[in-house]
């Protein structure tokens, strides 16, 4: 099993969230890539520019090209799509700032433990994480979904990324 972020913008993040939530989806130019990701993979879910985890989606089985519309109304580009299960979508209000994903949970890193995953990595869809950054990340979003608290969240930020048809 391997560890794979999927980002999400606002707009995707919105469109996701009203959806069944059963299907993920790359833009074409990852199906390479989206080829090598196998069932039972596990995408950890990034929303940018907001730099917070969103969730965790585990793959159910192999890629498959469908233009459908599915995040966007018409000419939508994640067209490379996953089935998948939803493990957990957290609400915005308790999306994982970066910042503190080193902070809030004890069980999950300890001082000498914190996690090294780029920056820019994370505003790339499909790139592959260690393992243990994996599977500390999922951990760290369990912890949260369960226990874990609200963090301030800008929603007149979150708007000004957003396209006027998600909001209106």
């Amino acid at each position: 099993m391997k560890y794979w972020t999927h980002s999400f913008t606002p707009d995707t993040a919105e469109a996701f969230t009203q959806s069944d939530r059963n299907v993920a989806g790359f833009r074409a130019t990852q199906r390479p890539l989206a080829k090598t990701v196998a069932k039972g993979d596990k995408f950890v879910c990034f929303l940018v520019p907001m730099s917070r985890w969103l969730g965790i989606l585990e793959v159910l089985d192999d890629c498959f090209v469908d233009d459908t519309p599915m995040l966007s109304p018409d000419n939508d580009p994640f067209v490379v799509r996953f089935p998948v299960n939803c493990l957990i979508w957290l609400p915005l209000e308790k999306s994982i700032p970066v910042q503190a994903s080193n902070l809030d949970s004890p069980r999950v890193f300890s001082d000498d433990s914190k996690l090294t995953v780029q920056i820019s990595t994370l505003h790339g869809a499909l790139e592959k994480l260690s393992y243990d950054e994996g599977s500390r990340l999922e951990s760290l979003i369990v912890w949260q979904n369960e226990r874990g608290r609200e963090y301030e969240f800008d929603r007149d930020e979150y708007k000004k990324h957003l396209s006027r048809r998600s909001w209106e």
